[in-house]
């Protein structure tokens, strides 16, 4: 069983602020090099959601913290 992608967000931010782009690169290595269309084909609406997510939650901080979180789309 997997996370829900609001879930999966919901951590993520919740963690030290010091470790989102930990996180942020593990994606972004997980999903780079075409695996979005082999291998972890199934995982795409799940990543789609996670972006929409942030998006959603960028939208309603303001000043760094939307930046902060806005940053972490970048090369998702």
């Amino acid at each position: 069983s997997s996370f829900k992608p609001h879930e999966f967000v919901d951590m993520w931010l919740s963690i030290d602020m010091t470790n989102w782009h930990n996180v942020r690169t593990a994606l972004v290595n997980r999903y780079s090099g075409g695996s979005l269309h082999g291998d972890l084909t199934d995982e795409g609406p799940w990543l789609k959601f996670v972006k929409m997510n942030i998006r959603h939650r960028a939208s309603k901080a303001s000043g760094i913290d939307k930046l902060r979180i806005s940053r972490l789309l970048i090369g998702l």
